[in-house]
């Protein structure tokens, strides 16, 4: 396997980190490892999320090796410019070579996967639910990633803790999960072409608010690359919107109207509802995330 794919597979994880920011998400209050300060040079994401064909927990995660630290700082800088009061869109649409990647994207290109242990355990108020391998994408070097689904019910898949057992990357106990409302989507427009699965760039998506709407976020994210024989070059667009949990949203007119004019009637979204916490313990940071939400 190519080193691109080992990087790319890290890559998809921060950035649905990054996106994936409730309203209290700088880890200052959820802490409960070391103060969160200074720099790191390994970085852990584990998302926990509701898979969609039954109540079960799809959970996946990697573990990075930096090249160069980075300052915890900076990584909470990029999450607090996601937790506003209003709807808000980063768009990029143009040539692939021209994207500008994040802080944690950069860093994560050139990092390297590591181990984090053979297992990553869930645990509920009632015990342990399950465990997740670990699993070689490639090896000289070696690079792992962890992905699984574990059985659980509404009522078992709250109040969960996390257990890495260490190796490479260091061991963290009981790491608390965020528990948030499964997301609802109550309607959203299709193509009428059964075989075009892509969302019209005009699309309402409506939903059903969470109980706590006031401090909840919905997230809404595309990343496309493809060959464009209009531009004769690879185009790519990147949406993140982090969105008010008020039941309905349609892209600002003059993002459609951008899309449209770089060729893309329609994408694959996904939506959903998502928070992440923040855990450190010496140079390495734990990204934690709960997420429910559907592709489409």
């Amino acid at each position: 396997m190519s080193a691109n794919y080992r990087q790319t597979a890290f890559v998809v994880i921060v950035a649905g980190v990054l996106v994936g920011c409730g309203s209290d998400n700088n880890g200052g209050t959820t802490n409960s490892g070391d103060s969160l300060s200074g720099s790191v040079s390994r970085i852990g994401s584990v998302e926990v999320g509701d898979a969609e064909a039954d109540f079960s927990l799809q959970v996946s995660g990697g573990f990075l090796e930096l090249v160069e630290p980075v300052t915890v700082a900076s990584i909470q800088a990029e999450l607090a410019a996601r937790t506003t009061s209003a709807d808000e869109c980063d768009v990029f649409v143009g040539a692939d070579e021209d994207y500008v990647p994040s802080t944690l994207e950069s860093a994560a290109m050139s990092a390297s996967l590591i181990s984090a242990g053979e297992v990553l355990t869930i645990s509920g108020p009632s015990g342990t639910l399950g465990e997740v391998s670990r699993q070689l994408l490639s090896a000289d070097p070696d690079a792992y990633v962890y992905a699984g689904r574990i059985q659980a019910s509404a009522a078992t898949a709250t109040n969960l803790v996390l257990d890495i057992p260490g190796e490479d990357f260091p061991a963290f106990s009981a790491v608390a999960v965020p528990d948030i409302t499964p997301f609802v989507l109550s309607s959203v427009i299709r193509p009428m072409d059964a075989f075009d699965f892509d969302i019209p760039v005009d699309t309402t998506y409506t939903w059903l608010p969470a109980n706590d709407s006031a401090t909840s976020r919905v997230i809404l994210d595309v990343d496309l690359t493809s060959e464009s024989n209009l531009f004769e070059e690879t185009r790519r667009v990147v949406i993140n919107c982090s969105l008010l949990d008020d039941g309905s949203f349609t892209l600002p007119a003059d993002v459609q109207s951008e899309l449209t004019d770089a060729g893309f009637d329609g994408l694959p979204f996904s939506i959903g509802r998502s928070d992440v916490r923040l855990q450190q313990v010496g140079d390495a940071l734990m990204f934690i995330q709960r997420s429910s939400g559907i592709e489409l």
